[in-house]
């Protein structure tokens, strides 16, 4: 960030006075730094908080104000006024000595603390929030008319609050109260179209008034419950009335209020949507257009009465408002608000509009639901600022499957070369991912974990580890490893040897139902499982002997997948080994077995003997036929016997172990296949 500087006058010359002291012969100006934008600390990361606690502690910030008398001659007095980017939920309310709800009361102050304290805890979801904050500067005439100066951003002081929401027993929503607004002149009903529930499971809704009429629908991760117009409340004469809600999950429940205004009024106008969060990067020099749509059922003449400065501009067509904000290069980095005004009549309504202006960064998080971990997906951070020296990269990572569940932070820094930094996040993310240490329950599906929450921020830092910059990627998800070579399953293996008990093991991502498995299922006997979309990865289970009697013979496939029937064994041992994504691939081998134990003695000269027993140790080892495979599994033995962990189930019980090699070899040149003994140590419980 610029230095800013102020003159100051200073003694150049002293001489001796005749009392012995000393006095200033020759004053000069000097030039020295105005004390400048700061906070402390520069980000705040509450602790995480679980669905259903009391709320945070309030968490003290200090605030350093710049000495703006120095950069705006002609003015003497300032005030500053604080201000909050809400993208959802606003959980923070800032109070303070001497501040009246964002405005400080005083001119010129040069530092203040205040308290961040969190509130509306009820209605976040699970997973990372941010709110910002930046300080903004207003000169003040002496009749008191105030003009916008600058705001914190310019010296790149932008304060994010964060917080991470773990899910526990209860479960929240967006909002605890609904407004809602039925015109009789047009029978519209308005205002807050849905209560938004963060459960991936189901509810149940009970109301308490039947104008209040919902609809329930399923996202990945929440439910909705739309409000309906109908005719209990078109049945009401105008005035106000009020109901509730009381939703209900397991043994859990909420209640919410829904208030009910009934007007008649034939010169409404509706707006959707009536908000819009917009981000733009300075160095894309870039513009971005929004739209949205009007309900004019009474044919009003609608115009564009306002809209604020960083908007280029506002037109109406066919009942469609355009916005146009101005382009980046036009805008300094920090964060924009402001209303635009729709007028007809008296009648006027509000698009409420914030605009962030983002630094010089580029990245291939764009497009996707989530990522993998290990693909080559860049961040390029551009230097800004002569003054930067270096990038920090912070990733807050949130973790949760097979039985666990954490939150990581960890710090990286990269050097820049030729004005960028190149970065990989997900190399630095694989590495804390949970791996499973037990089989999975016997379910269908099987959930194996959560893709992976992350906010990763990129600060621009200076030779003195000052930030000149920051960046923030929130709400990515992952998962591990490589995107599989037969996406959307987890796996690299598409041609298998199958027999009539073998167990097909397919895991995959619960945002959507897969076309490829829907194929599967049309070929098989036992219903589909019941859909709930979710961010989780799933093991879906295939019982081969299950499929329709035409496929006992034949290959069952769909277009990435084949299972190829071969003769039954006597008896199968079925093996599931952590794949490179972290999940559980599945192989089918005969009941070739042996199991044997190996005593190691320690050994070594004592003070007696030249060589004496001192301790043992004990394992067991397991020894598994694949039977003749398929060349094409060739590489799939070779990706098992690499991997961390399998479980080695034969004839009911299960063992837990770790490939340790391949023995025996045989081809078979006639059938062009391969026959080899699976080496397992099996794990032992301390």
């Amino acid at each position: 960030m610029a230095i800013r500087f102020k003159d100051v006058e200073v003694c150049n010359a002293w001489q001796p006075t005749s009392q012995g002291g000393h006095e200033c012969s020759e004053y000069i100006y000097v030039q020295v730094p105005i004390g400048d934008w700061n906070a402390t600390p520069m980000q705040i990361v509450a602790p995480s908080w679980t669905v259903g606690a009391a709320n945070p502690v309030p968490i003290s910030l200090q605030i350093i104000f710049p000495e703006l008398e120095f950069i705006y001659s002609g003015f003497t007095n300032f005030r500053y006024k604080i201000k909050k980017t809400v993208n959802g939920v606003d959980f923070i309310n800032i109070t303070g000595a001497g501040l009246t709800g964002d405005v400080f009361d005083d001119f010129n102050i040069r530092n203040k603390t205040v308290q961040i304290n969190f509130q509306n805890m009820g209605n976040l979801s699970v997973g990372i929030h941010t709110i910002n904050l930046i300080i903004e500067a207003y000169s003040v005439e002496t009749d008191g008319t105030e003009t916008f100066k600058e705001d914190s951003s310019i010296q790149n002081i932008i304060i994010p609050i964060k917080i991470t929401v773990l899910s526990g027993n209860g479960f929240n929503t967006d909002s605890n109260v609904y407004q809602l607004t039925y015109n009789k002149a047009d029978d519209s009903l308005s205002g807050d179209s849905k209560i938004t529930v963060y459960s991936a499971e189901a509810v149940m809704a009970n109301v308490t008034d039947p104008f209040i009429e919902l609809i329930q629908t399923s996202g990945a991760t929440e439910k909705y419950l739309t409000f309906q117009n109908n005719a209990t409340i078109q049945g009401k004469p105008v005035g106000n009335y009020s109901g509730n809600v009381t939703i209900t999950k397991g043994t859990q429940s909420k209640t919410v209020k829904v208030n009910l205004e009934v007007i008649n009024d034939s010169t409404q106008f509706y707006l959707n949507p009536t908000a819009f969060n917009i981000s733009l990067q300075k160095n894309l020099s870039e513009a971005k257009t929004v739209t949205a749509i009007i309900s004019n059922l009474n044919n009003l003449n609608i115009s564009a009465y306002f809209f604020p400065s960083f908007i280029e501009s506002v037109t109406i067509l066919n009942n469609e408002v355009t916005i146009l904000t101005k382009n980046s290069s036009n805008l300094i980095l920090g964060n924009y608000s402001g209303d635009i005004i729709l007028k007809s009549g008296n009648v006027q309504k509000v698009i409420s509009v914030n605009l962030t202006v983002l630094q010089g960064i580029k990245h291939d998080f764009s497009g996707a639901s989530y990522y993998f971990a290990l693909d080559k997906n860049k961040v390029v951070v551009n230097k800004t600022n002569v003054e930067s020296a270096y990038v920090k990269m912070t990733l807050s990572m949130y973790f949760k499957g097979f039985g666990s569940e954490y939150q990581e932070n960890q710090t990286y820094t990269y050097p820049f070369f030729k004005g960028s930094a190149e970065i990989y996040p997900g190399e630095e993310i694989q590495d804390f991912f949970i791996k499973a240490k037990n089989p999975l329950a016997a379910q269908n599906p099987n959930y194996q974990y959560d893709l992976a929450l992350v906010s990763v921020t990129f600060q621009e830092m200076s030779a003195t580890d000052s930030i000149v910059t920051a960046y923030t990627l929130d709400n990515l998800r992952f998962a591990p490893g490589k995107k599989p070579k037969c996406f959307p399953f987890f796996t690299d293996y598409s041609v298998r040897k199958t027999f009539s008990d073998s167990l097909i093991k397919l895991s995959h991502d619960s945002l959507s139902e897969k076309t490829e498995s829907k194929i599967l299922y049309d070929q098989y006997l036992l219903p589909k499982p019941i859909f709930t979309p979710k961010f989780t990865i799933d093991q879906y289970v295939f019982n081969r002997k299950e499929f329709k009697a035409v496929y006992e013979k034949n290959i069952v496939s769909n277009n990435i997948l084949q299972f190829l029937p071969f003769p039954n064994p006597q008896n199968v041992v079925h093996i599931e080994w952590e794949n490179q994504n972290l999940v559980f691939d599945w192989f089918t081998a005969v009941e070739t077995i042996r199991e044997t134990s190996e005593i190691e003695s320690i050994t070594g000269e004592s003070k007696y003997y030249k060589e004496e027993k001192f301790d043992s140790s004990y394992s067991k080892l397991l020894t598994v036929n694949s039977g003749w495979i398929l060349e094409e599994e060739i590489d799939l033995i070779t990706d098992l016997l690499m991997s961390r962990l399998c479980f080695v189930t034969i004839r009911e019980k299960t063992y837990k172990a770790f490939p340790i090699g391949k023995k025996n070899e045989l081809f078979d040149t006639d059938n062009n296949s391969y026959s080899m003994d699976l080496e397992f140590k099996i794990l032992i419980e301390k």
